[in-house]
């Protein structure tokens, strides 16, 4: 059960998100070396929700395949951020700083889900789940805001 409401979660939220950033891909080279591993780091989260909600260990895989992909395009978001204007490099610097405690929180689903700990890996959703929120408000600023900016 706890496996699949992890799963729930971060296919409804991070698929949503994934929608949110590819509309900003067509821009400018700058904008593009951000937004394209970030699109890649929700994809691979998204490689997550395809495993089987009903085996934890399942889930556990899933989870140890992509983690090390987002943490890799993680760093490939903070070192374009370096390149972008005042404004994008702000917005994608949040955004940074979001997709860190989704990786973070993933890690402590993963302990959780080890350690049979229902109520530890429930916080961790939670947590989750606002980390994902999160980051999607802020890729709709990037497309609103930032987007027309770095065109």
């Amino acid at each position: 059960m706890l496996a699949g409401r992890v799963l729930i979660v971060m296919a409804a939220l991070l698929g949503a998100v994934l929608v949110g950033a590819s509309g900003c891909q067509d821009n400018s080279s700058t904008a593009t070396q951000f937004t394209q591993p970030l699109n890649e780091f929700i994809a691979n989260a998204n490689t997550i929700s395809q495993a089987d909600t009903s085996n934890s260990s399942s889930v556990q895989s899933a989870i140890d395949e992509a983690l090390p992909k987002m943490k890799s395009d993680l760093e490939s978001m903070e070192q374009a951020q370096a390149q972008l204007t005042d404004q994008a490099a702000e917005v994608a610097g949040t955004i940074n700083s979001l997709a860190q405690q989704a990786v973070n929180q993933l890690q402590e689903i993963q302990k959780a889900i080890q350690k049979k700990n229902t109520q530890q890996a429930q916080q961790a959703v939670s947590n989750f789940t606002e980390s994902a929120k999160q980051i999607q408000e802020q890729i709709n600023v990037w497309n609103n805001e930032v987007a027309s900016v770095e065109d």
